[in-house]
């Protein structure tokens, strides 16, 4: 049973003590005690004279009474209450009903749904007392729907045990069991009208709830839970608009412990498919206070199969563009879904559909966003593999070196076994050196086939000034061709950085090879290419590639990194570009600079005014 909502207080009399609610009902339930406590015998133990109990009720009635006087909203549904049971004790069952009434609609008025439940509960055992068994039905029945409202299931199902041991009657139908069943009784739709007298603070944290969630998931969740709880549904389905048909998102229902969310739910779940299209067709928010007993939804196959009662219908849309559908369903109680409940619904729909919308655009751009990321892995595997063609030569020179000396050292451990007396300790030497250069071969291999190979970043601690001469080794033989002489200059005791090692060796080629392909083509003078490793202030590491080739344009800086530019007729223009989203997806940045040099008196560059490459990655924090 879920604790009543009380309503705000307008300044009852000694409110500032913090028992002061315990004390109310004290006062309201000690009174309802006495008014139905049995009268015993003056013989009987335990016998107290009527005069007593009376006295005592009177107590308690007076101060509610006082209460409810100086604040209606809280406490005059229950005053009314012990009114109406004054009357009954004074065997006025007359004007007792008229007082049952009068504070049920009180209640009602002030959303105090338990204590209308309670009125009328009591009015109907005031009707069975004076044998008027048909209005105590009618009062029961009113009990039951408002009981089942608050989600007292246990407090339904005792007053249908009630009336059904009364004379067999069902509260539902009206009829006993041995009478036959006739037509359905007509029950027209009622519609929502305008958000008014909304209980804001409940509207503002629901609103609230929904606008703060952003992943779609959980979004749903959060929609579901709160008009779930708001609503006192049973149940909730949430229906979207995808690939241009409404699907079944996700559905909650109300357990003992509590609510449960299925998302994507797998099986048939069962609906009244007939109420669904017809929230579709007029793409307008109503409720049905009886779905069983109308006349057009009551004939549906699920509406007969599961009883259905109240059901809500709520249109999420966003701009006139409709993007789903919010149907809720409770089977307790009759007209469940009206007044401020259904107005505060409303409201949360026109929330759902923004932040749906939100969500649904939210997910599209994470969806492009992996996409891009798909696409740019793809690009640097094409480019790593492309510069594997660029150094073929340099990498069928450093294969052939090792496979040269695998071949020089096997004919000298043939020529050493051979001679007359075998030389076994040179013969072993050379067998040694074999092997040597075998593991050379195979390293170089190595990095080749992990250069080539398409897979899953991985980044690990890694020493940049350990990754260049590996590097370097592999470009070397083309700089050599073209008369480049690469100098390292790597600082040592540098901290590691994260990284994938295979993406910043790609990174790192890409600088050298364009510094190469730079300087082959201006000769005018020496041609050195620097790679230098150091820590330029705390928490970063800097690699720089600095040649002494023509240089580039100042206007053309700043265009360098953009994909699909080159300063090469026969260039892609991906090289840099692909350097550049891995060095930012390291967390680092990387820059050009030109010139590098000064100019000499003559207003010459000595060799040429150069250019420098640069990036710097972050040390990760301990």
């Amino acid at each position: 049973m879920r604790p009543a909502r009380r309503s705000r207080c307008y300044g009852p009399p000694r409110t500032d003590a913090p028992y002061f609610l315990e004390i109310a009902d004290y006062h309201f339930f000690a009174a309802l005690a006495l008014a139905r406590a049995p009268v015993l015998p003056a013989h009987a133990p335990g016998h107290v004279p009527g005069s007593v109990h009376a006295a005592a009720f009177e107590r308690h009635h007076h101060q509610l009474s006082a209460w409810a006087r100086e604040n209606p909203a809280n406490f005059g549904a229950r005053a009314g209450i012990l009114l109406a049971e004054a009357s009954r004790m004074a065997r006025d069952p007359l004007q007792a009903m008229r007082q049952y009434e009068q504070a049920a609609r009180q209640a009602r008025e002030r959303d105090l749904v338990h204590d209308e439940a309670l009125a009328y509960d009591l009015c109907a055992r005031c009707c069975f007392e004076q044998g008027l068994a048909a209005p105590a039905m009618a009062y029961l029945r009113k009990a039951r729907d408002a009981y089942g409202s608050w989600g007292a299931e246990g407090l339904v199902r005792k007053l249908e045990a009630r009336a059904r041991a009364h004379d067999g009657t069902d509260l539902d139908t009206g009829r006993t069991a041995s009478e036959p069943s006739g037509a359905a009784a007509l029950q027209p739709t009622t519609y929502i009208g305008p958000a008014s007298q909304l209980d804001l603070d409940t509207a503002i944290r629901a609103t609230q709830a929904l606008a703060g969630e952003i992943q779609l998931d959980r979004l749903i969740k959060t929609l579901l839970t709160t008009t779930v709880q708001q609503a006192t549904a049973q149940r909730a389905l949430l229906f979207l608009w995808q690939d241009g048909a409404l699907r079944l998102a996700a559905q909650a229902r109300t357990e003992q412990s509590g609510i449960v969310v299925d998302l994507d739910p797998a099986g048939a779940v069962p609906y009244p498919r007939a109420i669904v299209d017809a929230a579709l067709t007029t793409r307008a928010d109503f409720v049905l206070d009886n779905a069983r007993t109308h006349a057009k939804f009551g004939q549906d196959p699920d509406v007969q199969a599961r009883s259905v009662r109240s059901v809500a219908c709520l249109a999420l849309a966003k701009q006139a563009a409709l993007i789903g559908l919010l149907y809720l369903e409770n089977n307790l109680a009759d007209a469940l879904f009206t007044g401020r409940r259904i107005n505060l619904l409303a409201m949360l729909a026109s929330q759902a559909a923004i932040s749906l919308e939100n969500a649904r655009l939210y997910a599209e751009l994470l969806r492009q966003n992996q996409e891009r990321q798909r696409v740019q892995a793809e690009l640097a595997h094409i480019s790593r593999v492309t510069t594997l063609g660029e150094l073929a030569a340099s990498i069928a020179h450093e294969v052939n070196q090792p496979l040269t000396g695998i071949v020089m050292y096997g004919g000298a451990c043939l020529r050493w076994i051979n001679r007359p007396e075998p030389n076994l300790d040179e013969a072993r030497h050379a067998v040694e050196n074999m092997i040597a250069e075998g593991v050379r071969a195979s390293e170089v291999i190595r990095r080749i086939r992990a250069l080539a190979r398409k897979g899953e970043s991985r980044r690990l601690p890694l020493q940049l000034s350990e990754l260049v001469p590996e590097t370097v080794a592999m470009v070397k033989h083309q700089a050599e061709a073209h008369g480049i002489i690469i100098a390292q200059d790597c600082a040592a005791g540098l901290p590691q950085v994260l990284g994938d090692r295979i993406q910043l060796q790609q990174v790192i080629i890409n600088l050298l090879v364009n510094a190469i392909q730079a300087m082959s083509c201006h000769r005018p003078g020496r041609c050195d290419l620097r790679v230098t490793t150091a820590a330029p202030a705390e928490g970063q590491v800097l690699l720089r590639v600095e040649d002494t080739g023509p240089g580039i344009d100042a206007g053309k800086l700043d265009k360098l990194f953009e994909a699909f530019y080159t300063t090469r007729v026969e260039g892609l223009g991906m090289g840099l570009s692909i350097c550049r989203s891995i060095v930012e997806a390291h967390g680092g940045c990387i820059w050009a600079e030109s010139p590098v040099r000064a100019e000499a008196g003559s207003g010459q560059h000595p060799a040429g005014p150069g250019a420098a490459f640069s990036f710097t990655l972050p040390v990760p924090q301990p």
